[in-house]
């Protein structure tokens, strides 16, 4: 169906040439003057057009008049995660490429005799664990025309240049990593490469309860925890050890909070940690709340700790490492060798799969 074009082509033309005559020169250059900036009419909206642009600049782009952007010094990592747990855990110096330690499992009573009696000898039981080291890495690159033109910037910044930074951000990203390590490491995964963390040894060695189905987390059970622990699920108070740690997700640490007012209607009794941090307490035992515990309803984990028959075993600590120069860049890495030990899982207990 014909329809008429005329304003179309029209309001196509003014936005380039505005009002100028039809079959106006507007281009090249006489001898004397160029015409493009000669001719009034079109030196007027040509102004026009540039002042249209310079003003409708978006904010955080540089201006056509020469505004610069004036970035914030500093640079906020919004991926960061506190690792409470890495130094709560003791760090131990280990050499080799296993960590290696004794249990006594069996230990022989003492015994009453009568006097002049004969003396036998009681035989003590130990056995001999081993974890073996795990390495970790985190490698990164700078490219010389990047690092050459952030300079200024990064220095501003107080990073002196963007390699520092990203030094930085490698170290850190090693350090979370050893946290989730600390408490996950291959449980949710079967990655060989990964130590096993807290969660997976209790899982594999100590006291678990399947709360799928279960219903909602109690004091009751909170307690109950504690006593596993205490008495290595034996029914009467040995073999086992007071936990003096209960870590969890944020979600389930709220929960646990909620249900000393649902009970007592008082609040939960609570612990300041020295990085100041606030935690509910139960029996003594406090409630550690961690960005690295599975968050998700139906998959919370709840386990009862002691952090004295915990280790982080480390063979390297952490170390900075320049790679081969192959092209224009900057490669490096940062590693540390370890594994994390948990001597006395039968003393701990694990809720998993909360709601």
């Amino acid at each position: 169906m014909w329809t008429n074009s005329a304003p179309i082509v029209e309001k196509s033309y003014a936005k380039s040439f505005g009002g100028l005559a039809d079959g106006t020169v507007y281009s090249g250059y006489n001898g004397s003057f160029s015409y493009r900036y000669e001719v009034p009419e079109l030196k007027k909206h040509i102004v026009d057009i540039q002042k249209a642009a310079i003003n409708d600049r978006a904010a955080g782009t540089a201006s056509l008049v020469g505004i610069p952007i004036y970035l914030d010094k500093s640079i906020l990592d919004t991926t960061a995660r506190e690792t409470p747990l890495r130094n709560i855990v003791p760090r131990v110096t280990n050499k080799g490429r296993s960590a290696d330690y004794d249990r006594m499992t069996v230990k022989a009573a003492a015994d009453w005799k009568a006097e002049d009696a004969a003396l036998v000898e009681a035989a003590d039981t130990y056995t001999t664990h081993n974890k073996a080291i795990k390495y970790l890495y985190a490698v990164g690159r700078v490219t010389g025309p990047l690092f050459a033109a952030s300079k200024d910037r990064m220095a501003e910044a107080g990073f002196g240049d963007f390699l520092n930074l990203e030094v930085r951000n490698k170290t850190q990203a090693l350090i979370e990593e050893e946290e989730n390590a600390l408490i996950n490491g291959n449980m949710e995964t079967t990655d060989s490469d990964a130590p096993a963390g807290i969660l997976k040894d209790i899982y594999d060695n100590g006291n678990k309860t399947d709360k799928t189905s279960a219903a909602p987390l109690t004091i009751a059970d909170l307690e109950e925890m504690i006593r596993i622990c205490r008495t290595a699920n034996d029914s009467a108070t040995k073999n086992g050890a007071m936990p003096n740690l209960f870590i969890t997700d944020f979600a389930t640490e709220n929960k646990i909070k909620g249900l000393y007012y649902d009970a007592y209607r008082i609040n939960a009794p609570t612990q300041t940690w020295g990085w100041g941090a606030t935690s509910a307490v139960v029996d003594g035992v406090p409630v550690l709340g961690s960005r690295f515990m599975t968050a998700s309803s139906g998959e919370r984990n709840l386990a009862a700790i002691n952090t004295n028959f915990i280790e982080t075993r480390v063979l390297q600590d952490i170390t900075y490492e320049e790679l081969a120069k192959t092209n224009d860049s900057d490669k490096f890495m940062v590693k540390e060798y370890l594994t994390v030990i948990n001597k006395f899982p039968e003393a701990m207990n694990l809720f998993y799969d909360l709601a």
